[in-house]
């Protein structure tokens, strides 16, 4: 006999009330079994999806964002400021964090624009340099004292006027011409730029003490 409708609803409601704990279980353990099985597949697949999204944002969505953006941009800058105005700690916390957790990616970021913009990074900066004259000698006193304090300091040749301290590594210093120690951007901390800076600074070298050393022995040893 075919029940009605409304017979198998209230079989439903019954049955339910029966075995409430058991279906609760049951989904549960099928929200689990989905959500292991995103977190496989995302192991397996991250790659490829984050390559999709970023083709597909590439091709279309920076366009569409574009248009959006230049079409509302009055109220989306009003909604920008209100957001902020009321969340200002809230956004501050969340910054915060996310630097924390960011150190190296922000690095990598800040050091590819500064490499792209190099015209337009030495403006910002000197820029500020004239904007915070007093915060800038307090940063450079401060890394002056936390450089020398960590490196040791055997020189490889006196100094002399207008030249600067250049640390070939953590021991050895070779005073070089101001000028050709700021030819090129290097940090002995990170390794940037330090293979190309001490090539020059000992092919200076070299140029000036070594070899000009070697011809005094033969005019007049």
């Amino acid at each position: 006999m075919k029940r009605s409708k409304e017979e198998i609803i209230e079989y439903q409601k019954k049955y339910y009330q029966e075995h409430k704990e058991q279906i609760k279980q049951r989904n549960a353990q099928r929200v689990e079994q989905i959500k292991e099985y995103h977190r496989q597949y995302w192991a397996e697949h991250s790659e490829q999806v984050n390559r999709k999204r970023r083709e597909a944002y590439s091709i279309d969505g920076k366009d569409k964002m574009r248009q959006y953006y230049l079409k509302n941009k009055d109220e989306i800058l009003q909604k920008d400021h209100e957001y902020y105005a009321n969340n200002k700690n809230k956004i501050k916390v969340r910054e915060k964090k996310w630097r924390d957790n960011n150190k190296k990616r922000i690095s990598d970021l800040h050091r590819r624009w500064v490499k792209e913009h190099s015209e337009r990074a030495k403006e910002l900066f000197d820029k500020w340099r004239e904007d915070n004259p007093i915060r800038y000698k307090e940063l450079k006193a401060k890394y002056r004292h936390e450089r020398r304090r960590s490196l040791d300091f055997i020189p490889l040749n006196i100094y002399f006027q207008g030249s600067h301290g250049h640390h070939l590594n953590k021991e050895l210093v070779l005073f070089i011409p101001e000028e050709l120690h700021r030819s090129v951007a290097h940090s002995l901390k990170t390794g940037r730029g330090m293979e190309e800076i001490n090539t020059l600074a000992v092919q200076w070298y070299m140029r000036n003490y070594v070899l000009n050393s070697y011809h005094s022995e033969i005019r007049y040893g």
